[in-house]
């Protein structure tokens, strides 16, 4: 069945100093954005759509800034605090709302016809963490399976990672991926993909039952491309080495210029047919004109996202592009 995801960016400004670093990568403010994937993408043999709802998502007030650390290039992503519970979001617990417009994931019509259950599929949560443990999150929160039944403190899939239960924490180095409130934008992103539609707690996400895994790169200071980079091939890994079915990665994060190691990775991405589902941005730019980077890379399997409002209408933060954003939602 589909698969919903949900991307958001959050704004920031580029440092002076790394202004024309081709590979410098930024948050963009919160923005929603949905997109069908192409007619012919094939996920786990059978054709993925990809779609989110535009009402999902707010615009981040807080606007924060990233710097770039030294010797690599800064990435940052981020949603307001609390922003999981939002109650603006269509994906609601039980009946539709009334007034519900037909903008965005058609997930009342869907959850209708009882297709909640994406339970086979794994999703990549390519962000900040992720509050694993969260009421809402808990029964969906994937594990690796080879390390979860293996000995603590000992690298059991010899991917080079140790007691990546979860997923990994390349920004930490560390198997620690949810680090407290700061990883807020993370689980934002999270509840709206996966949390547990039914159950009376806070909202419900496109899919009520779905495998989450996470690999954090952004940290409270932004992250690096080099680590996007590691983010991304290790869910390839795992799809190629375990055999996990990872239909698609969620990747909330975007600003600066092209990078040839970041294309090569979501390469190998769709090389072993996991969408690269990408925010447009929320800096009014037109991306055919502007770099929108990760939104605006070409490889066959990115999906980039634009925000409308609930009435269908360009959000007005929201990057766009007539020959580059694939979908708004």
């Amino acid at each position: 069945m589909g698969t919903g995801l949900l991307s958001t960016e959050r704004t920031a400004n580029v440092p002076a100093d790394r202004a024309t670093r081709s590979d410098l990568v930024l948050p963009v403010s919160s923005a929603r954005s949905e997109r069908a994937a192409p007619e012919d993408a094939r996920v786990g043999g059978c054709k993925t759509q990809i779609r989110v709802r535009a009402s999902a998502y707010l615009a981040d007030p807080r606007g924060l800034a990233s710097r770039a650390e030294q010797g690599s290039p800064a990435v940052q992503a981020g949603g307001p605090p609390g922003a999981y519970e939002s109650p603006s979001q269509e994906a609601h617990q039980s009946a539709p709302r009334a007034g519900a417009t037909g903008n965005g994931s058609g997930a009342v019509t869907a959850w209708a016809n009882n297709k909640q259950n994406c339970g086979t599929v794994y999703i990549g949560i390519i962000d900040e963490g992720y509050m694993y443990t969260h009421p809402d999150l808990a029964p969906n929160a994937a594990k690796n399976p080879i390390e979860a039944a293996g000995r603590a403190g000992v690298d059991d899939d010899g991917n080079g990672l140790v007691d990546d239960i979860y997923g990994w924490d390349f920004a930490g180095n560390n198997s620690t991926v949810f680090d407290g409130v700061g990883d807020d934008h993370g689980t934002h992103v999270a509840g709206t993909i996966g949390g547990v539609g039914a159950n009376g707690t806070g909202v419900a996400g496109i899919c009520w039952s779905v495998k989450l895994m996470n690999a954090k790169f952004l940290g409270s200071t932004g992250g690096t491309t080099a680590n996007a980079v590691k983010a991304v091939d290790y869910f390839t890994n795992l799809k190629t080495r375990q055999g996990l079915n990872i239909a698609a990665t969620s990747n909330s994060w975007g600003g600066g210029g092209f990078s040839q190691a970041l294309a090569d990775a979501i390469a190998r991405a769709n090389t072993a047919e996991i969408l690269f589902v990408a925010a447009a941005g929320n800096s009014t730019l037109d991306c055919n004109i502007s770099a929108c980077y990760p939104a605006n890379y070409g490889n066959a399997n990115v999906i980039s996202v634009a925000s409308i409002t609930s009435t269908g209408g360009i959000s007005s933060f929201s990057n766009f592009g007539a020959t580059t954003i694939d979908i708004g939602a």
